[in-house]
This record gives C-alpha cells, structure tokens and sequence, in this order.
C-alpha cells in the first residue's frame, strides 16, 4: 500500500469567489485603515472653515464662540460642544459641523433672517424665533410687534392675516401688540391705535374697514384711536376731544 494513500484524507473547504471588484475595493479599505493609523491622536487643528451667506452674523463673533475648542487635536476637538457654543450667538439659525482631513473644522451656519421687532430690544425671524441682537444690529423699518414670552408666532401670525389687507389705506400698521390680558392692540403709521379686544384681530377688521371707515370718512388724521370690541358697533377718540379736555 503506497504509504500516502495510507494517510487519512483532510476534508474539502469550499472555494471563496469573490465579486469581481472586490479585492480592490478591500484593499482600499485596509490602505485608508493603515493611513489613519499612522496619523497620530494629537494631530494639530490648522484651520476653521465657516460657510454660509451672512448680512448681520459676524464672522469674527463664531471664531470666538468656536476658539476654546480649537486648542485640541484634530481628533480629539468636541465639535459638539463647538456648534452648541456657535448656535447660541443671536443671528445664528442652525450651524453643522465637521471634521475635513487633514487638520481642518468646518461649519456651515444658516444666519436668521429679521421679521419683525419684538417688545423692546428684540427680534423675531421669519420662523417665529425671537432673539436679542446688539442693539446696533437691529435693522431700521421692521414691523413694531410685542407680547409675552411664547406668544411670538401667535403675534407673527395675526400680523400676516390682518397687514396686507390694510397695507396702501389710512388704516395702514406699523405695530401689532399682544398684553398679559389677551387684548390686542395696533399702532398705524399715522399714529392711530386699533384697539381689537380680545378676538382675533382679523375677525375684526369688517367692523374696521366697513362701518368705521364709513363713519369717518376723510377724517383719519383727527382720530386718536378707533376701538372696535364692540359686538355691534366701535367707538371713536378724537385729538381735538383730547387737547380741550372734552369727553371721548
């Protein structure tokens, strides 16, 4: 008996094929492994990129924001806690962030785009976001709105539905209020006061433009306010009423 033929038999292994293109697509994979692997953890930061159209953001204002965190390595920088600290800066709508090899951050940043005033010294966004600029930052000729704390996109809205259609008349506004009771208050361009109540201001505005309008005809620039809460009808202040003392 021929000795090797003696030899237990190894058993037969399946054959492995492999999809064309698949070995240079592993060894791809294994030469970026092996690149990274060499570069070390305290690989320095050379550069912060920041992207985005900006008019009022400052681009100095997010390196600042962004420079505690630039003093790591490349790897080892929180770019998490770099894009809270950029979002937090008033004009800043949304940031992302990213590494870029070799040794860069990048931040793409949308800038908020001005609405309206809000109360005193602040804004709103045309998403209902209010935030507070420096006070040079405020942009001239924005609409004067204002309430409490979580009623901006409330105000915002009631401003769009009843503006447009008063937009070109006497009745045109420049401000639209909101107070702590619920009652709605409108300032016009010539300084007359809309007092709405407590409805909607929109639901209002037929008794406004139709019978008070009427009412007063080419008389607008002697109203001091028109209050419309009234269910069947509006009551009117004179200027003159009010610098002689007479009753409204």
């Amino acid at each position: 008996m021929n000795l090797l033929e003696a030899l237990p038999r190894m058993p037969e292994w399946p054959s492995l094929r492999l999809p064309r293109g698949a070995l240079p697509a592993l060894m791809i994979v294994l030469v970026t492994i092996g690149l990274v692997a060499l570069v070390p953890d305290d690989a320095p930061l050379t550069q912060l990129e920041v992207r985005g159209d900006f008019e009022r953001l400052s681009v100095e204002d997010v390196r600042v924001a962004a420079a505690p965190f630039l003093t790591t390595s490349f790897f080892t920088a929180d770019i998490n806690a770099m894009r809270d600290a950029v979002a937090k800066l008033p004009w800043v709508a949304s940031v992302r962030a990213e590494r870029r090899w070799p040794g860069a951050i990048s931040m793409h940043i949308t800038e908020r785009t001005a609405f309206a005033r809000w109360n005193q010294d602040g804004l709103i966004d045309t998403q209902a976001h209010s935030f507070t600029p420096r006070a040079a930052e405020i942009p001239t000729g924005l609409p004067l709105l204002g309430g409490s704390a979580g009623h901006e996109a409330e105000v915002e809205q009631a401003w769009r539905r009843i503006s447009p259609g008063l937009a070109g008349t006497p009745l045109a506004l420049i401000g639209l209020q909101l107070d702590a009771r619920g009652e709605w208050t409108a300032l016009t361009a010539s300084g007359i006061e809309l007092r709405f109540g407590q409805d909607p201001p929109d639901e209002r505005l037929p008794m406004l433009t139709g019978a008070a309008q009427r009412s007063i005809g080419t008389r607008w620039a002697e109203v001091r306010y028109v209050d419309i809460r009234y269910t069947n009808g509006f009551a009117v202040g004179w200027r003159e009423a009010e610098a002689t003392g007479e009753g409204k």
